[in-house]
């Protein structure tokens, strides 16, 4: 007879086998990264460093597994092919990210926040209209190129010395709130850069839901985080209520604003008004909220990143002003002069040192919901996936492949004048399919805009030495391009003569 201690090293061994047999991911189960917080799972690691921590789990897992975050365990996708394998994959939708968002966030009811609904569909038929086709885009950018330059033209007149990132976020959020809901509005409701500015530094809790998770919600911080960016999103959608109830607030707004649905006079907000017959106000405001929001939050980062790296680059700074001064009309105060699109198109080597920032600074994460039990097909295996579990992808995994973009942590303003398909593919930092965003052209001319006229009317700008680098405010990540961390880069510039 065997000794009892063979006997129970043998089903010890017997047990491992199973416990792994049974705990081990089959071929059609999607591995899980590991990690040893409660709730927040890996949140800190994916945040402090999103690309090399996801080159890990690649590493350890191919290249799907599931990550804990805040809550939440996602899927990502890392693969450049998954992109196409996402968008053909109609389970997978964006539209309960979109609804979960505008609850949480915008402060939408529920059964508002449906992006099936007709209301929502006539409004994104609005932002096409306006923000992608070149008849609606044009008169917006000319509008916003007036408004920053009678933003600068007093601290032109004045010269001296300025943080970068408030200077840049004051100067853009006036011009294009301004061009979008008119100089009325704007200057009725004075407060509404410090409340915008209150609401998007709260914006990552009140997107992330964990302001009204149970677990959280009684915690002070949580709560003292969210309330002042959920008192300001409702100051602001206060503001639009008015505007709602009584049109002639915006007059002088665009033609986004102002225009028509399929039976409607032309007035501002008509369709709107039209809305408020089937709901309540405040859903609408909260739509003019989320406006103000996607207006402003990455193309404020965007401009500053591009124009911080341009001056700390004294070659490409020399480089962007020649074609400035080359191809774009010296700009007229008095004649209230602006630049065209078409005008603003000829400055490529501006327009890749934007792509480059971009590149450098996008944080995106791209995702999507089962909407259905669906098995997607990963190199020749099924990646099953219930209902309601989301899937991620991460843009910047690319914006950072070495075999994409030679030396990739590098800031090259001319990388994109000659880049190759494979590389304009890889930027991804405006989403993909059809939740692009419609605003990304509009973006981009009024960043064109802003640096062309600091160009023109700030002739001897530069940054002031000695301050440290500016570093990424890693708590935004996956939510567009990181603002910096501190305020805490300064330009200066001298007084430039202007006529009275």
């Amino acid at each position: 007879m065997l000794p009892l201690s063979y006997l129970l090293s043998l089903l010890f061994v017997a047990l491992a086998a199973a416990w792994k047999f049974f705990k081990s991911p089959s071929l059609a189960e999607v591995p899980m990264e590991s990690s040893y917080l409660p709730f927040f799972g890996s949140a800190f690691g994916f945040a402090a460093a999103p690309a090399a921590f996801l080159r890990r789990c690649q590493e350890r897992w191919g290249n799907v597994f599931k990550v804990l975050l805040a809550g939440r365990t996602i899927v990502f996708f890392t693969a450049p092919e998954h992109v196409a394998l996402v968008l053909k994959t109609k389970a997978l939708s964006f539209h309960p990210i979109v609804q979960e968002i505008c609850v949480t966030a915008f402060g939408h009811e529920p059964e508002f926040a449906v992006p099936t609904n007709w209301h929502y569909r006539e409004v994104h038929a609005l932002f096409t209209r306006h923000l992608v086709n070149s008849g609606g885009l044009d008169p917006l950018v000319q509008s916003t190129s007036v408004h920053q330059q009678a933003f600068l033209r007093p601290h032109v007149e004045a010269g001296g010395r300025r943080p970068l990132f408030s200077f840049v976020r004051q100067g853009l959020f006036e011009a294009n709130s301004r061009a979008l809901f008119g100089v009325a509005f704007c200057d009725r409701y004075a407060e509404l850069l410090d409340n915008y500015i209150a609401f998007d530094e709260s914006f990552p809790i009140l997107a992330s839901g964990i302001a009204h998770h149970p677990m959280l919600t009684p915690l002070t911080l949580t709560v003292v985080l969210a309330y002042r960016g959920l008192a300001a999103g409702e100051a602001i959608a206060q503001s639009f209520c008015d505007a709602i109830e009584n049109p002639s607030l915006m007059d002088g707004c665009s033609q986004l604003l102002r225009d028509r649905n399929k039976s409607a006079a032309d007035a501002p907000l008509q369709l709107f008004q039209e809305m408020a017959k089937e709901t309540a106000a405040r859903n609408m405001a909260g739509t003019q909220l989320a406006l103000v929001w996607a207006a402003n939050s990455n193309s404020v980062p965007t401009a500053f990143w591009t124009i911080y790296h341009l001056l700390a680059h004294p070659a490409a700074w020399a480089a962007v002003v020649a074609e400035v001064q080359a191809c774009l009309p010296k700009h007229d105060f008095d004649a209230c002069s602006s630049w065209s699109k078409d005008a603003l198109d000829q400055c490529v080597l501006l327009g890749s040192a934007i792509d480059e920032a971009l590149r450098l600074g996008s944080s995106s994460l791209i995702l999507r919901q089962a909407v259905a039990d669906v098995s997607v097909i990963v190199d020749k295996r099924p990646v099953p996936l219930a209902r309601g579990e989301r899937i991620a992808m991460f843009p910047a995994l690319q914006h950072m492949n070495a075999a994409l973009f030679d030396a990739p942590e590098a800031f090259r303003f001319d990388r994109f004048v000659h880049a190759t398909k494979s590389q304009r593919d890889a930027l991804r930092p405006f989403g993909l399919g059809s939740t692009l965003c419609p605003g990304r052209f509009l973006a981009k001319y009024q960043i064109k805009s802003w640096i062309a006229l600091m160009i023109q009317l700030m002739p001897n700008v530069r940054l002031v030495p000695g301050g440290a680098p500016a570093a990424f405010d890693k708590g935004r990540v996956g939510l567009g391009v990181y603002p910096p961390m501190a305020d805490d880069a300064f330009i200066e510039f001298d007084a430039l003569a202007t006529s009275a």
